[in-house]
């Protein structure tokens, strides 16, 4: 009887050709060699697992992005531990291309009896960078801006600087802890034995990586931290910086203009239009009674809290505007003063070698 071969003329499935390739390997003269030297086959797959360990190690160790930092050195917001005010780092921007980083600070001074910046001239500013970096070019342009804001440019950064700090040291006069009573001899002797109990206790519980005094902030600035932006940054002289600075926020303190003005005029409209409801619901009221004229006295009583509303919120914005314009006025003071060469820049800051940990 004549052999039914319909199925060996089949094609090959996936899996089929997948077992067929296996099969095949098994004859390679290497692998029967594998097979064959067993303390060769185990020395190679152990020196194999050995070298992925080395090259994940040493990648991980190199890499700019691993962590080595706690959460609270990479934090943006801190506050000075004398309660002197707080500093928040805005925005932190690096160009690798030339080495410049452009750091931009708002400030909160708690110990003015009005909500304002801190003084420039109580801040002073330090740059350190690790022992192992190369860093004796690098300098750091403190620009004190309008109101809260400063910026800081860091120029000469070495391309693998792994970290470096900014340190800001508020020497505003706290009051806070003036103490203007009378106080007895007694009292003194047992204040000064209190401070020098905590003070041996500060001493053996003190962290290594916090300032020693409290009127110091560091703020870390490294590539470990997600909001420090790599981007292109151009070179500029310290005036050319400064008016760049200047202009950027005289637009926006224009486009704040413009949207408090348009915000009045829509709030202005609104009131109108209430103004114009209630009229209409005072005369429909002369033609109704008892739950129908409760009703429309309640949306009369709405819409005047909505008018009193709409009213304070125009006060606000005109508020607004007022200080608007006087930023404006300052920052193009600023602008002449640094065209006419009279705007006081601080001395540029050196970079000085630190442990950083």
């Amino acid at each position: 009887m004549k052999q039914n071969n319909y199925y060996e003329n089949l094609p090959k499935t996936t899996r089929e050709k997948i077992v067929d390739w296996f099969k095949d390997l098994k004859d390679l003269s290497f692998v029967r060699y594998l097979r064959r030297k067993v303390l060769f086959r185990k020395t190679l797959f152990a020196g194999i697992l050995l070298s992925c360990c080395v090259l994940l190690v040493f990648s991980g160790l190199t890499s700019p992005k691993r962590v080595t930092f706690k959460a609270e050195q990479l934090e943006t917001t801190k506050s000075f531990p004398n309660d002197s005010g707080d500093i928040e780092l805005v925005s932190q921007k690096y160009s690798k291309e030339n080495g410049i980083a452009v750091l931009e600070f708002e400030t909160k001074d708690s110990t003015s009896a009005i909500k304002e910046g801190i003084k420039g001239d109580n801040l002073e500013w330090q740059l350190f960078f690790p022992p192992s970096v190369n860093a004796k070019n690098a300098e750091m342009q403190v620009i004190p801006l309008t109101e809260n804001k400063i910026s800081v440019v860091v120029k000469n950064i070495p391309e693998n600087y792994g970290v470096f700090i900014v340190r800001a040291t508020n020497n505003s006069p706290v009051d806070k802890s003036v103490d203007v009573k009378f106080k007895s001899y007694k009292t003194y002797l047992q204040e000064e034995k209190g401070k020098e109990e905590k003070g041996k206790v500060k001493k053996e519980e003190q962290v290594e990586d916090k300032p020693a005094k409290d009127n110091i902030l560091d703020f870390y600035i490294t590539l470990q931290n997600d909001k420090l932006i790599e981007t292109s940054i151009q070179d500029q002289t310290r005036e050319e910086f400064s008016l760049s600075i200047f202009n950027a926020e005289i637009d926006y303190q224009t486009s704040q203009l413009t949207r408090l003005k348009d915000a009045i005029k829509t709030l202005e409209t609104s009131t109108s239009n209430d103004k114009k409801s209630i009229d209409n619901l005072k005369k429909e009221s002369q033609y109704v009674v008892g739950d129908e004229l409760t009703e429309k006295q309640d949306q009369i009583k709405t819409l005047m809290t909505s008018i009193d509303n709409k009213n304070s919120q125009i006060e606000t914005a005109e508020k607004s505007i007022k200080v608007t314009n006087e930023i404006i006025a300052n920052l193009q003071k600023n602008i002449k003063a640094v065209q006419d060469g009279t705007f006081q820049f601080n001395a540029p800051v050196r970079s000085v070698s630190a442990k950083i940990d």
